[in-house]
C-alpha cells in the first residue's frame, strides 16, 4: 500500500503544472499522466501497440497513444499550428483525447477537401501523410491539386515549411495513420 502511495506521488509530481512534464503532457479530460505522457484513462499504461512491426519504438514510443501524446500533441498542437487559438484545422491537436476524432475520416476545409486527413478506406492516401511526405516545400493532395504547405512549419512561421520531419518521424506516422484507420 505504502509502495503504491509513493508511485502515485511521483506520478502526480511529475505532472503539475509549470514543470517540462505538463508542457509535453497537455492532458486533457478523461486523461492522465504516465511517464510523462498523456495516456486515456480506459488505457493506464498506455497500452501494447497493434501488432506488426513499430518504427515508432526506435523514436521511444510503444503504443499509438504515446505517439499521440509524445509526438502529436508536443508537436503539432501548439498555439500557432492546431493547438489552442491555432489558425489551422484541424483543432484541439493539444488535447490527446482530440486528436483521432479530429483527424479519422475528418475532411479538410481549406485545401484536399475531397480527401481524409486520415483515410479510413485508405490509409496511405491519407492528406496527412501528404503533408509530411512531401519533399518540396509544396504538398499535392492525395486525389491531386494543390495541398498548402509541408508540415511541420517553421518555427513562428506558420505558413511557410520548416525542416521535413526524418525519415523515423515519417514511418513513425505512417505506421500510426495506418493503426488509427483501422480502429
Amino acid at each position: 500500500m505504502k509502495r503504491s502511495l509513493l508511485v502515485l506521488a511521483i506520478l502526480a509530481s511529475s505532472c503539475m503544472p509549470g514543470k517540462l512534464s505538463e508542457d509535453l503532457c497537455p492532458c486533457g479530460p478523461g486523461t492522465h499522466c504516465v511517464r510523462n505522457a498523456c495516456v486515456r484513462e480506459s488505457d493506464p499504461d498506455a497500452g501494447p501497440p497493434p501488432p506488426g512491426d513499430n518504427p515508432c519504438q526506435e523514436l521511444g514510443f510503444d503504443s499509438i497513444d504515446q505517439v499521440e501524446s509524445r509526438f502529436i500533441a508536443p508537436r503539432c498542437g501548439m498555439s500557432m499550428c492546431h493547438g489552442p487559438g491555432g489558425g489551422f484545422p484541424p483543432r484541439n491537436l493539444h488535447q490527446v483525447d482530440h486528436i483521432r476524432a479530429a483527424l479519422v475520416g475528418q475532411k479538410p476545409t481549406l485545401y484536399c477537401q475531397g480527401d481524409f486527413y486520415v483515410d479510413r478506406r485508405a490509409p496511405e492516401k491519407s492528406y496527412l501523410l501528404a503533408k509530411i511526405e512531401a519533399e518540396g516545400p509544396m504538398v499535392t493532395c492525395p486525389s491531386g491539386g494543390q495541398g498548402g504547405t509541408r508540415m511541420p512549419n517553421a518555427n513562428g512561421k506558420p505558413t511557410m515549411p520548416g525542416d521535413r520531419l526524418t525519415d523515423g518521424e515519417i514511418a513513425c506516422l505512417r505506421w500510426w495513420v495506418s493503426a488509427i484507420a483501422k480502429e
